[in-house]
């Protein structure tokens, strides 16, 4: 009866055995399956990074090219306010000159007029005088030449 008792004994626990080996054996087949799908997950994970990692490095290029274009034609723009600022300048300049030259020369004629009427006055009452000078002297030359003339024919 020993015997048999504990053959029955071995039986149920071979069959607790087998029945725990089964669940055991299931459990741990889920486990792996689902560290196998973890692993898979995380693969794809990692190549998402990567393929995300590489667009951002994309958009920073492009980024980095926009900017470095927009500050281009910043620098273009800038540029050219400068030159009109300066061909602006320069014309402003130069109108500014030439309104001082005019207005200089008309205060310096303004300013010399008077002393150019006088050398006119002057030069014109010289002009008289030896008008006045010549007609003396042709009339003295006539008044010889006559009397020149008269001895002449008294003679």
């Amino acid at each position: 009866l020993a015997k048999a008792a504990v053959e029955e004994h071995r039986k149920d626990v071979q069959s607790q055995l087998s029945v725990q080996r089964c669940e055991y054996e299931g459990q741990a087949k889920r486990q792996l399956e689902f560290v196998e799908s973890l692993v898979a997950d995380k693969a794809a994970l990692n190549t998402r990074c990567e393929q995300m990692a590489e667009e951002f490095r994309l958009l920073e290029r492009r980024v980095a090219e926009k900017q470095k274009e927009q500050e281009e034609r910043h620098e273009r723009e800038q540029k050219k306010q400068r030159e009109s600022i300066l061909t602006a300048e320069k014309i402003r300049r130069d109108n500014w000159m030439q309104d001082k030259s005019k207005e200089i020369k008309e205060l310096t004629v303004k300013g010399l007029q008077p002393e150019i009427e006088r050398l006119i006055a002057k030069h014109k009452s010289e002009v008289r005088r030896m008008e006045e000078a010549n007609a003396d002297e042709q009339r003295r030359q006539r008044e010889a030449l006559t009397e020149a003339h008269e001895r002449a024919v008294n003679e």
